[in-house]
């Protein structure tokens, strides 16, 4: 027991002595694959979404350098405004995943949670 009181024993209220330690103990991974098992399936979607909105947030700097660097080189008019235009469209692309992303997190948590813990 510590000095400051924070870690207390917990005592057998029949018998007074403290509880062994657990045998053993399930691991955070395996908690998680319990309760995320019955929905496998939004587990993955949600994980090709992270991973997508991931590799957009990657790849519109990469557009943008090559958008700088056709100024910059002075390169036809018609890839400056493909570059561009693909910079919009894979923003707005990146916008639509990290909102449907971030509403499958949080229906997939109230689920597992809700039914983890149900009142």
């Amino acid at each position: 027991m510590r000095e400051n009181g924070l870690d207390e024993l917990v005592l057998d209220v029949n018998a007074g002595k403290p509880f062994p330690p657990a045998r053993r103990r399930a691991s955070t991974w395996s908690l998680s694959r319990h309760y995320l098992r019955p929905h496998r399936r939004a587990v993955v979607v949600l994980s090709v979404l992270i991973v997508a909105d991931t590799a957009f947030w990657t790849c519109s700097p990469l557009i943008a350098a090559q958008f700088v660097e056709g100024v910059a080189g002075s390169a036809e008019a018609g890839r400056l405004v493909f570059l561009a235009y693909s910079f919009l469209a894979l923003g707005v692309l990146n916008e639509v995943v990290a909102l449907a992303s971030g509403r499958m997190a949080v229906n997939l948590a109230q689920r597992t949670t809700n039914e983890a813990f149900p009142t």
